[in-house]
């Protein structure tokens, strides 16, 4: 499942839901990237960018996607969300300019 919103007036990308279903699939990491390539080259957004919860194994994938792809870990907020575990988690936010783009 991979889905975005665009605010065409600032030609930026956001609020990304990104599930995979199945743990392990490099399918689904090649439809992630397609995604992301197709904001800047199909839709020519200027930026992209997407929050994690500090505590999602995910996260560790992500730092390591902008580091390659000239993104940048780029915010810190506290506990922004209440999970159904009862507790308050804290979020990073991640971007990646059009400009410093590395496909």
């Amino acid at each position: 499942y991979i889905c975005y919103d665009i605010d065409w007036q600032a030609k930026v990308a956001y609020q990304w839901g990104i599930i995979s279903f199945r743990k392990g699939k490099i399918e689904f990491a090649k439809d992630v990237y397609q995604a992301i390539c197709d904001c800047f080259n199909v839709y020519h957004l200027n930026k992209i960018e997407w929050y994690c919860y500090a505590d999602n194994p995910a996260i560790r994938g992500y730092r390591n996607f902008v580091k390659k792809h000239g993104g940048r870990e780029c915010g810190y907020t506290r506990q922004t969300s209440m999970l159904r575990d009862g507790k308050l988690h804290d979020s990073v936010c991640f971007e990646i300019l059009a400009c410093e783009f590395r496909p």
